[in-house]
Order: structure tokens, then C-alpha cells, then sequence
């Protein structure tokens, strides 16, 4: 594998000559696609599971109201939700569409897919973020107070598999998901293929929102981890990095 560096600072790596790329790029394109079908499941049952059991709890008094800023979070689940299911056809579409694809896997052009994700992202996923670290916060302390609430989720956690917390932060750490999975394809596409110039352009726009998505899941654990050395000061764990 080689790399060369595009606008003086990002590595864009590409096949040596003589490697053989075909069967892993086939591979990854339909891990990738595995990926955001099993990410739009986790989203779906948020909206339908946990959305719902938290609602019904409410209505039936068994908790308080959710903290406005917090339902201001769940209500943006549902536009992210709709955007991966858009990236799912696309994807779908354009594979079946490529070229020679039905007995060469590999000549699957999906960078125009992920070009068009870029668009999207900038609103649902930013506006998703801007109210993430205070919604979860919110959220932690509604956990805190209010005994039922684990009760009143507890069939929607069985259902889903996952965390009410876990589906919160999903978004927030797929946005790198999808960048890793860009770095790895341009790794087994050659400089000639029909999908390189997209996927780098993907590539290229992607990689500075998922830092910045970053940035933001590790302050949100740093703030969870000083709630936690508050409370127990005898482990003495530290939040210095």
C-alpha cells in the first residue's frame, strides 16, 4: 500500500503496484453496507422502542417530563435515521448498477454514494451534535432521579441489545465509522478505478467532521469522568491527559 499526501496533509493511501485488491475491496463494500443497515436498525428501534416506552411512561405519570433539551436530542434521531436509510438506497442502487458487477464485485462504484452523505451530514449529523453533550447530561441526571425510569425502558433494552446511552452516542461515533471505512476502500482502490476520484473527494470533506465528532465524544466522557471521581474520590482516577 501507498500513500500520497493531498492538500499537503492528508494521506490518501492507494494499491502498490501488483497487490491484489479485488476480493478485499469487494469485501469491505459489503461489510460497509452490513455496517450501516445493522447502525439504521439501532437507530429505528431507538425512535420505536425507547422513544415510545419513555413516552408512555410519562403519560402514565411514572416519571416526570424529559428535560426539554433532551427531547430536542430524540427529535433529531429521526433525521438521521432518514439519511441513512437514503445512503442504504443509494448504495444498493449503485452497486446493482456498476459495471461487470454481478461477476466482478470490486468494480462497484459507491464514492458518488458517500459524496452525496457528505451534503447530508452537514445538517442532520451538526445539528444532531450541537445539542448532544447538554441533552446527555440531562438525560444522566433524569437516570439518576428518577428510580422507574430503568424499569419503564427495561423490555426496550432486551429488544434493541443495546443501551438507551449506546444509541444516543451511535451517531456521534459513526460519522469515524465512515471514515475509516473510506481510508480502508482507497486502500484497495487503484488510482485508475472508476470510484477513486469520488472516494477521495469523500474522503477529503468526511475526515474533519469526524475529528471534530471526536473531540466531542472524548470531552463528554472526560465530563462523565470527573462526575465519577466526584463521587468516588477513592479510586482515584483522573481525567488529566
Amino acid at each position: 500500500m501507498i500513500s500520497n499526501k493531498i492538500n499537503n496533509f492528508i494521506d490518501v493511501p492507494f494499491p502498490s503496484k501488483g497487490q491484489e485488491w479485488q476480493t478485499k475491496r469487494s469485501e469491505l463494500i459489503s461489510e460497509f453496507i452490513t455496517s450501516e443497515r445493522q447502525f439504521a436498525q439501532h437507530l429505528y428501534h431507538f425512535i420505536n422502542d425507547y422513544q415510545v416506552a419513555l413516552e408512555d411512561a410519562q403519560k402514565r405519570n411514572l416519571i416526570r417530563q424529559m428535560p426539554p433539551v433532551t427531547t430536542e436530542l430524540f427529535s433529531k434521531i429521526q433525521p438521521i435515521y432518514q439519511v441513512t436509510l437514503m445512503l442504504l438506497t443509494d448504495l444498493n442502487e449503485v452497486v446493482l448498477r456498476s459495471p461487470n458487477v454481478a461477476w466482478d464485485p470490486a468494480t462497484a462504484r459507491i464514492g458518488a454514494s458517500l459524496v452525496q452523505l457528505n451534503s447530508r451530514i452537514t445538517t442532520v449529523y451538526s445539528n444532531y451534535a450541537v445539542t448532544y453533550t447538554e441533552g446527555m447530561n440531562a438525560l444522566q441526571q433524569l437516570f439518576e432521579s428518577e428510580p422507574n425510569i430503568n424499569l419503564a425502558i427495561l423490555q426496550s433494552q432486551e429488544n434493541v441489545g443495546i443501551t438507551i446511552f449506546e444509541c444516543l452516542q451511535a451517531p456521534m461515533s459513526h460519522i469515524s465509522l465512515i471514515t475509516d471505512y473510506e481510508l480502508m476502500l482507497l486502500e484497495v482502490t487503484p488510482r485508475e478505478h472508476n470510484d477513486r476520484e469520488n472516494l477521495v473527494s469523500a474522503y477529503i470533506s468526511t475526515l474533519p467532521i469526524a475529528k471534530t465528532f471526536h473531540s466531542l465524544l472524548v470531552k463528554q466522557d472526560l465530563l462523565t469522568l470527573d462526575k465519577f471521581n466526584a463521587q468516588y474520590p477513592q479510586f482515584g482516577l483522573s481525567n488529566q491527559c
